[in-house]
């Protein structure tokens, strides 16, 4: 959905000319597929993770604060357990520090340069599947092999389902 526009007026003011943004329903309505040409992006659940896993300077939106909260070692876990959502809240959030935090991300290359390889840690410790195949085939083949009573479940659950039910209508019969 298109952006409120008072929003984006202060944005490209306070750019001075080298910011761009995009906020156009055909860009909008599928964002992960600007994710490489942005330098940081500010994203919920699943975008949030795309990002990371490109490594980018990653915000979030909160709910209790007019500015998105930077992504840092201390911040991650405070938005970590609510998927990132936009319903984020932060107690005692300092937002002069966080939009502090912001700006620098603008000044001082250093500074992005750690954020996008936490960004990058990030995925690859919460996000990334990758790392997990392993464990999933250890869980998938555990199950596998107990299944064999699945059958016996299914008989005795269709048992049950015939005998407390009024419109069981075995085959061959009408009622």
């Amino acid at each position: 959905t298109p952006e409120d526009p008072d929003v984006v007026d202060d944005i490209a003011h306070l750019g001075s000319g080298n910011l761009v943004t995009v906020n156009d329903t055909e860009f909008t309505l599928n964002a992960s597929e600007l994710i490489d040409v942005a330098d940081f992006v500010i994203g919920t659940g699943r975008g949030f993770m795309e990002a990371a896993s490109r490594g980018k300077v990653l915000l979030t939106p909160l709910a209790n604060s007019p500015f998105p909260l930077l992504i840092t070692k201390d911040t991650f876990p405070a938005v970590f357990a609510t998927n990132f959502s936009p319903r984020n809240q932060i107690e005692n959030l300092d937002v002069e520090a966080n939009v502090g935090r912001i700006i620098r991300v603008f000044e001082d290359d250093d500074y992005r340069a750690e954020l996008a390889n936490l960004s990058s840690r990030l995925f690859n410790d919460y996000f990334n599947v990758d790392n997990v195949v392993e464990r999933y085939r250890k869980l998938f083949g555990t199950i596998r092999y107990r299944s064999r009573f699945r059958f016996l479940n299914l008989l005795y659950g269709l048992y049950v389902l015939k005998s407390r039910s009024p419109y069981w209508i075995p085959s061959g019969r009408s009622k």
